[in-house]
């Protein structure tokens, strides 16, 4: 896994770029966003040595930036344990493993998320120009924000689609040829691959939060055409 380490480098430095011309969780959401879209095209093309470099670069600055700069909550403990289990994933035999074409198409479905949180980020600093404590549909006298609820709601119903549908459906069916061998549970397997199983449980439970979050997100925005 050595080689990660240069893509921990490029990482740091990305990180730090993105930094100069945003804000520290924009530059992390764009830095998030340029490994997500890599890991895409480089699994695509099934790159294993260099997929292990972004990817595995990406998990170790990310360990490393949320361990410097926030705090250490349930969430940010169960990304520390995501990383760190997808690079134990990345370390075994991808003729054995299919870890390559799970993490990629993972990272793929992730793309969405990273598009919401610009637009939802981008709408909060228009509120907060004009000293409005919440976005609502007042903020419009001053700023038009109907483009990105817009584009927010668009995105949204992408990123349900993406990770919701496709990621938890995908994942199961990978689980599920991961752990068995013509059929059967293989055991042997179910040993080299249980510190990863649980990353596929946290996907679950964020996909249960998405949705809460989509309900949430429409019924605020009915009631803010009824005050109309």
């Amino acid at each position: 896994m050595w080689p990660s380490i240069f893509g921990f480098l490029g990482y740091y430095n990305i990180n730090k770029e993105f930094g100069l011309t945003n804000s520290p969780k924009l530059g992390m959401n764009y830095t998030a966003f340029t490994h997500a879209f890599y890991a895409s095209i480089v699994g695509f093309f099934g790159n294993i040595n260099l997929f292990r470099i972004n990817s595995g670069g990406y998990f170790l600055f990310d360990i490393y930036y949320l361990l410097k700069n926030r705090k250490l909550d349930a969430l940010r403990i169960m990304y520390i344990y995501h990383h760190i289990a997808s690079l134990y994933y990345m370390s075994l035999n991808p003729l054995r493993y299919n870890w390559l074409r799970v993490l990629s198409l993972a990272e793929f479905c992730n793309l969405p998320n990273y598009i919401v949180y610009h637009y939802m980020k981008k709408r909060e600093e228009f509120a907060t120009l004009n000293n409005v404590e919440r976005a609502t549909v007042d903020v419009a006298k001053y700023i038009n924000i109907k483009p990105y609820d817009n584009r927010i709601r668009f995105w949204k119903k992408i990123q349900l689609v993406t990770y919701g549908v496709f990621r938890l459906g995908f994942s199961s069916n990978f689980l599920y040829k991961e752990i068995t061998t013509d059929g059967k549970v293989d055991n042997e397997r179910v040993e080299d691959l249980w510190p990863v199983i649980p990353v596929y449980f946290m996907g679950l439970l964020w996909s249960g939060a998405m949705f809460k979050d989509m309900y949430c997100w429409y019924l605020y925005n009915y009631y803010s055409r009824l005050k109309k």
